[in-house]
């Protein structure tokens, strides 16, 4: 009976100290506050923030799986254009009226493929300005560094869109 006693003193002492032991670490990970979130609603995030969170990942995501590939297509698209236009063997350094000329004749839909990403992108870019970071380092800076991926890709597109001759009046 002894032995069954400390057996279960062993197991309820372990329990305790293991349990101690994730209550700290989670604490000094989340604070009590979320500690406490965590502990109750399974998320240590305040849902105004979660779903500050969830907008970016969302955004992120319709970044990555579409913007990228589409942008990727293109690219590929305007490196085949620009062999297509080599004359005499020989590529040329610097990008010419009739090279760009070639460019807008051989891809018809280039042009209009480039300002829908270009629109999509833009509106992309609103999306990420307009969530709330309420004071939140972490969130401000995902926000940050989605806004500065979005960016490289406009560039990206303006670059491509002056190789197409289309030109912006602002």
């Amino acid at each position: 009976m002894i032995t069954r006693n400390k057996t279960i003193l062993t197991i309820t002492s372990l329990t305790s100290i293991i349990a101690t032991y994730l209550t700290i670490k989670t604490i000094s990970k989340y604070g009590v506050k979320g500690t406490l979130r965590y502990i109750w609603e399974g998320d240590h995030l305040p849902p105004h923030i979660r779903d500050a969170v969830d907008k970016l990942d969302e955004i992120e995501l319709k970044m990555k799986k579409q913007m990228k590939r589409k942008l990727e297509k293109i690219e590929t698209m305007i490196e085949v254009a620009k062999l297509n236009s080599v004359d005499g063997g020989e590529a040329n350094d610097k990008v010419d009226d009739e090279s760009t000329l070639l460019l807008s004749s051989t891809l018809p839909t280039l042009s209009k493929d480039l300002s829908m990403i270009s629109y999509t992108l833009d509106q992309l870019a609103a999306s990420v300005d307009s969530v709330q970071t309420y004071g939140e380092i972490d969130l401000k800076k995902s926000k940050k560094e989605l806004s500065a991926s979005i960016v490289q890709m406009m560039e990206k597109v303006d670059t491509y869109l002056k190789l197409c001759g289309v030109t912006y009046v602002v």
